[in-house]
């Protein structure tokens, strides 16, 4: 035992942290996993109260823990295992997500190119026949 305390001892000589190091390490630590575990309650219970009530897409409301592994759709996968989906079973559809809004700012974006992109063209196509006519190809 006196060999792997005197290790340790050594080893946090030479990254030369200090014990007040430790201790907010320790406390950072503490206080981020008790944050996630409080937002994964609170939001279960979240869910449970607004689950019928609303259609909305629950990955709006869920913890960022819950985004990043999916936990949110596991309610649906579970009634999709349990029996064939409904379209009463799925959720709306964001404003924002909607293809009807995509689809203005892609044409708002897309029509302005696509006209350069006719110019560029009949421009070749005029300078091709030009071509055709100093060269006589």
């Amino acid at each position: 035992m006196g060999d792997v305390s005197e290790y340790s001892k050594s080893h946090l000589h030479r990254l030369k942290l200090t014990s007040l190091d430790l201790v907010n390490f320790y406390i950072s630590f503490f206080l981020i996993t008790a944050s996630m575990i409080l937002s994964t309650l609170t939001e279960s219970r979240f869910k449970k109260a607004n689950s019928k009530a609303s259609r909305k897409a629950p990955e709006k409301n869920s913890s960022l823990l819950s985004v990043l592994t999916f936990w949110w759709i596991n309610s649906l996968i579970n009634t999709g295992y349990k029996r064939d989906l409904t379209r009463d079973d799925l959720w709306e559809i964001d404003d924002a997500e909607k293809s009807e809004r995509v689809t203005k700012k892609l044409e708002q974006v897309w029509n302005p190119k696509a006209q350069k992109c006719e110019y560029f063209e009949k421009f070749l196509i005029k300078l091709n026949r030009l071509n055709l006519v100093y060269f006589k190809l």
